[in-house]
């Protein structure tokens, strides 16, 4: 998370579709709202100069698969196209239909009947108000796969069958999954299955766990404001988890409010800077088209390899380059929920009103270091905690200036804790996450680091820094109208400050919060919450 808060939330009603391939696995990054509103066709993101293709065999049958947030009203195609983007086979329906009739399942089999040499995979589908949404991978279309690469490159062929690598599924290993069993969860996790997600399994760990084999711990007695160690309800006011008067409260609706509390540089939310300019769409860059330098030493790397441009559009058109910010565009998020007892937390990018991809696919890292959840009545409280500032593309600062922030929680109609789409339980807003807070407590050691989200359910978060320091402002192609916004000057904020003590209001019921090194965020909600999925029309 970046140096503004913003809790991952849209606020739109309308329902539009999410679509991104599994098998073939989409073009790099999978991103899932790639639309010909936005984005340029046939793909909606550039081709690599070193795209990963999948073998397909001539002749054979496939099951193309792919995820979907919300279930399209209107039909889809599949066709195979060549290097120039022309069809070479519509490959479903067959039926002489330009679409196949809407349908709730997310997969489909198929057979490819011509040869292709670099093509892609292109599957195409239409929302409620016929907006087109498409998803690409590419492939070689042969007319034998060797055994070496039946497996997908991700396991080996033993008497017929694949035997897969750790982390991976399916009878040819086309599938990503974070455990297997729960003996892959440690201390005590558990093994959950996320159906129609980009990751089929994931581990729910147990009290103060997290990471993705739960293997990650902040190692921290219990404090006057949070409980690190244990659960207790005679010391803790709020669930016996914390307690609402180390924090500054943020009410952001009648249902949701964010707690906040500054310890040593240290928050609890998601974010980006309210500020932040547009050309953040041009991260990640998709349009390197350099040589492959893996085979060339040091010296000649240094000085005869050309050195990256800056991306044109990254498969934006002008338009939606040039636009202002949606509250989804350019989010450092935190999504988390709680299934039995067991958290599920992950820090993630959202570029684009897409599903937020984990900051591992932009080869970024879990910037978490503590966190916790449980479920308490039918409420779900979850703290996380963060270091305010964060170096890597996918992470925001959090303070010293005012974050925009976005928060979404799921709803009753999602079962057993998924991350799904969240439907109409989101928001936004812009608040100061990084305020030193006094505690009223009898204050003991400067290391009380406290911090919680409480939600039922799932819950993200994302946020955007009202003025960013590092995002160099790039001027955009063929744009005169949007300018880059003048950053305020700000006086670092420090823990010897003597803020005003906030005390939380029982009436609220619920907050959403998330965790970061200095700064602390909780959130309670009195109604099921999944964790984000951008609702596309907002």
């Amino acid at each position: 998370m970046k140096n503004s808060a913003a809790f991952v939330a849209v606020l739109v009603t309308t329902v539009t579709a999410h679509l991104s391939l599994t098998f073939p696995p989409a073009r790099f990054p999978p991103l899932d709202f790639l639309d010909t509103v936005h984005t340029f066709s046939p793909c909606g993101v550039p081709k690599s100069s070193r795209a990963q293709y999948t073998s397909i065999e001539l002749g054979k049958p496939y099951n193309i698969t792919w995820t979907s947030a919300s279930r399209s009203k209107g039909g889809h195609r599949i066709r195979l196209i060549d290097a120039d983007g022309m069809t070479v086979e519509q490959v479903s329906p067959l039926n002489g239909l330009d679409f196949s009739e809407p349908q709730t399942s997310n997969w489909e089999t198929a057979r490819f009947t011509v040869s292709c040499e670099n093509c892609a995979v292109v599957i195409e589908q239409r929302d409620s108000e016929d907006v087109l949404f498409h998803s690409c991978s590419d492939v070689n279309i042969v007319s034998s796969v060797p055994d070496e690469e039946k497996c997908s490159n991700r396991g080996a062929l033993i008497d017929g069958n694949c035997q897969c690598e750790t982390g991976y599924t399916g009878n040819i290993c086309q599938y990503y999954v974070q455990c297997d069993r729960d003996e892959d969860c440690m201390n005590d996790g558990k093994c959950i299955q996320q159906p129609g997600s980009l990751v089929g399994k994931v581990c729910a760990c147990s009290y103060s766990f997290f990471g993705h084999k739960c293997d990650q711990s902040f190692n921290e007695a219990n404090s006057d404001c949070f409980a690190y160690e244990s659960l207790n309800t005679a010391k803790y006011s709020n669930a016996g988890l914390f307690n609402a008067d180390c924090y500054h409260k943020h009410p952001i609706n009648l249902d949701d409010v964010i707690y906040s509390r500054l310890v040593d540089k240290d928050v609890e939310v998601g974010w980006r800077p309210e500020k932040l300019h547009n050309s953040c769409r041009l991260f990640p860059h998709l349009e390197d088209t350099r040589p492959d330098t893996a085979e060339v030493d040091e010296e000649t790397r240094l000085h005869q390899v050309p050195k990256q441009a800056m991306p044109k559009n990254n498969g934006f058109l002008e338009t939606a380059l040039n636009a202002e910010l949606h509250p989804m565009d350019c989010l450092d998020v935190i999504m988390a929920s709680v299934t039995d007892g067991r958290l599920r937390i992950g820090d993630f990018y959202s570029r684009d009103r897409s599903t937020p991809l984990e900051d591992y696919w932009y080869d970024g890292e879990m910037s978490v270091v503590a966190a916790y959840g449980v479920e308490v009545d039918g409420r779900t409280i979850v703290m996380f905690r963060r270091q305010i500032r964060e170096f890597e593309p996918t992470d925001h600062p959090l303070g010293p200036n005012s974050l925009f922030v976005a928060w979404a929680k799921g709803t009753d109609t999602f079962q057993n804790d998924f991350f799904q789409y969240h439907g109409a339980n989101r928001g936004s807003a812009v608040m100061s996450l990084s305020k030193p807070t006094k505690t009223p407590l009898k204050p003991k050691k400067k290391e009380e680091k406290n911090s919680t989200n409480s939600a039922t359910g799932e819950v993200a978060f994302g946020v955007k820094n009202i003025a960013h320091e590092r995002i160099q402002k790039i001027e955009l192609h063929k744009t005169s109208t949007n300018t880059p916004t003048t950053e305020p000057k700000t006086e670092p904020i420090t823990t010897t400050a003597e803020p005003k003590t906030t005390t939380s209001d029982p009436s609220i019921s619920s907050d959403l919060s998330r965790t970061f090194s200095t700064l602390f965020s909780l959130i309670e909600s009195g109604r099921k919450n999944l964790p984000y999925r951008e609702n596309p029309s907002g």
